[in-house]
């Protein structure tokens, strides 16, 4: 018995979760933002939120709603799968702080827009075979990328007055911050 199994065969999701995670961690290498800190801090977050909400949405044995890739035990590909999450909340606060989203309107926009493409994205990986709905319906995605990504805002702003207080504690040693 191995801990995560491979797929039984390498076909259309088992690509498309490769051609994401290039694209994902390509985006990745978009030029410097924040400090190291902060977005280790923001990709761990996505990482581990995500893997929580799944735990909860789609473990047999909790809600179970979908189940995610060819099997609803866990295999190899979903551990490639999970941190694409904490690639995307780390884009979707690059782009947030770029862009200096500010005002109630500009906030609800970027939210529907990113909830809109994070649908798109879904629906083609469900189309692919990433996810096999047992309950779960894309509705219910958009309700939760509406929910998440001003939790998401708030835990980024409390993050970096954190790390402003940090940073102004004389606890740094301003040699290196990054």
């Amino acid at each position: 018995m191995t801990l995560f199994p491979l797929p039984e065969k390498f076909d259309v999701n088992e690509w498309f979760l490769l051609v994401i995670s290039v694209a994902t961690y390509s985006l990745l290498l978009l030029p410097k933002r924040f400090p190291i800190m902060i977005s280790v801090t923001l990709f761990m977050f996505g990482l581990s939120f995500s893997r929580w909400a799944d735990f909860v949405i789609s473990s047999p044995g909790a809600l179970d709603l979908y189940d995610i890739n060819d099997s609803p035990k866990l295999e190899l590909a979903d551990m490639f799968t999970y941190p694409l999450f904490g690639g995307w909340c780390y884009i979707f606060i690059y782009f947030y702080d770029k862009l200096r989203i500010r005002g109630l309107w500009k906030h609800l926009t970027y939210i529907l827009i990113f909830s809109f493409f994070g649908l798109g994205l879904e629906w083609v990986a469900e189309v692919c075979g990433m996810f096999t709905y047992k309950g779960w319906t894309l509705f219910l995605s958009f309700l939760f990328f509406i929910t998440v990504q001003p939790i998401t805002i708030g835990f980024y702003h409390w993050l970096n007055r954190c790390y402003e207080r940090y940073k102004s504690s004389n606890k740094w040693s301003g040699s290196e911050q990054s």
